[in-house]
């Protein structure tokens, strides 16, 4: 069996339910918490804001893991699924979380390499919080942005409408429950979206 590297620790230590001393180890020991995964891409960082430890990105964070650090995503499932050039931000599932990250300083109207923006990403997953919080941030709802790689440039509202509709239509395929559920959230991002229009 093989000998962790110290890589691996810290990785596995920012997955953890609780790894702050580890990472601060980590830290201590000169090991660069910006470094990325040689298959998937991601960094300490990404992997603690993915899996909302909230503790842990706060010591890679508070240790100097740099929220703006820049990567490309790799799926090891798809690996035609390539997301480029991203910040931990994108991947940010809670406001507590994308509210730690902006306060450290990443940029909450940044876009990857495919014009997919931070906010755009957060109104295709459904991120209400998310949103909502980018909200108060007065991030551009305004500026043209893509929701996917090649996909048309359109504005925040826009891509919140397209996304509804892209559920509607698959009605007949889905359990009315979870369609119920995901309108529910895009109507909540839509109002959200045309009250700060409106602001």
């Amino acid at each position: 069996m093989n000998e962790l590297t110290p890589s691996d620790v810290l990785f596995r230590a920012a997955a953890s339910e609780d790894g702050t001393k580890v990472i601060y180890k980590c830290a201590h020991s000169n090991l660069d918490l910006n470094m990325t995964d040689s298959v998937s891409g991601i960094t300490p960082l990404y992997r603690a804001v993915v899996l909302d430890r909230r503790r842990n990105v706060a010591m890679l964070l508070d240790q100097g893991a740099d929220p703006n650090f820049r990567f490309t995503f790799s799926s090891r499932v798809d690996h035609r699924h390539i997301e480029p050039d991203r910040t931990a931000l994108f991947y940010a599932k809670s406001a507590d979380i994308a509210e730690m990250l902006v306060d450290a300083g990443a940029n909450p109207n940044a876009a990857d390499a495919d014009g997919v923006t931070v906010l755009a990403n957060a109104i295709v997953r459904g991120r209400v919080d998310v949103v909502r919080y980018l909200l108060t941030r007065r991030v551009d709802v305004s500026s043209l942005a893509r929701s996917k790689k090649g996909g048309p440039q359109q504005s925040a509202l826009d891509i919140a409408r397209q996304q509804r509709e892209l559920w509607l239509s698959m009605k007949d395929e889905i359990d009315q429950v979870a369609l119920a559920q995901k309108l529910a959230i895009f109507d909540e991002i839509i109002h959200l979206l045309l009250q700060t229009d409106s602001a």
